[in-house]
C-alpha cells in the first residue's frame, strides 16, 4: 500500500512536472511571437520612412536642382525615376513582409518570405548602388552646365563628400536590416523546432 501511495505521488508530481512544461513551452512560443513581430515591424517601417524620404524628395529635388540651381529638366525627370523606382521596391519588400503574418501564415511560408525580402533587400544593393553613383555623375555633370549656380569644384568635392557619407550611412542601414532578418529568421526557426 506504501508502494501504491508513492506512485501515486510520483505520478502526481510527474503531472504537474509536465503541465508547467507546457506552460512554459507557451510563454517561450509567445514571447518567440512577439520578437517575430517586432523585427518585422522595424524593417517594413524603415522601409515606410525610406518610401516617404523617396516621396518628398520628388518635389524638393525639383525646388532645388531646377529651380534654384538649373540644372536641366532631364535631370529632374531622371531622379524622379530613380525615387520612384525606389518607392516601388520599398513597397514590394514591405509586401513580402506583411506575408509573414504568424497568424495566417504557418512558419514555413513565413520563413520563405523572410528569406526572398532579404533576397530582394540584398539586390537592391547591387541595383541602387550602381544607379546612385550613375545619378552621382549625372549630377556632377548637369551641375557644370547649370544656368542659375554653376558648380564649381570645391561645391562637386563637397558633393561627393556628401554622397560618400550618404552611402556609407546607408550600407550600415543596409548592414542593421540584415542583422534583423537574420534575427526573425533566428526567431522564426526557434518557434518551428518548438511545435
Amino acid at each position: 500500500m506504501e508502494n501504491f501511495d508513492e506512485l501515486q505521488e510520483i505520478r502526481q508530481q510527474m503531472n504537474l512536472l509536465q503541465q508547467k512544461l507546457q506552460e512554459q513551452t507557451f510563454i517561450n512560443e509567445r514571447m518567440i511571437k512577439r520578437t517575430v513581430r517586432r523585427k518585422r515591424n522595424m524593417i517594413t517601417s524603415f522601409y515606410t520612412i525610406n518610401a516617404v524620404v523617396c516621396l518628398l524628395l520628388i518635389p524638393l529635388t525639383y525646388l532645388v536642382f531646377y529651380l534654384q540651381i538649373g540644372i536641366s529638366f532631364q535631370f529632374w525627370i531622371a531622379t524622379c525615376a530613380l525615387m520612384l523606382l525606389c518607392i516601388a521596391y520599398d513597397i514590394m519588400l514591405i509586401s513580402i513582409l506583411n506575408r509573414t503574418d504568424l497568424a495566417k501564415n504557418t512558419m514555413l511560408e513565413v520563413g520563405r518570405n523572410v528569406v526572398l525580402a532579404k533576397k530582394w533587400d540584398n539586390r537592391w544593393l547591387l541595383i541602387g548602388l550602381p544607379l546612385g553613383v550613375l545619378w552621382a555623375v549625372y549630377l556632377i555633370i548637369e551641375g557644370r552646365k547649370a544656368t542659375i549656380i554653376p558648380l564649381d569644384e570645391n561645391t562637386a568635392v563637397t558633393l561627393i563628400m556628401g554622397m560618400l557619407a550618404g552611402m556609407t550611412i546607408g550600407l550600415v542601414l543596409h548592414m542593421k536590416n540584415q542583422k534583423n532578418y537574420r534575427k526573425l529568421l533566428d526567431a522564426a526557426d526557434d518557434l518551428d523546432t518548438d511545435d
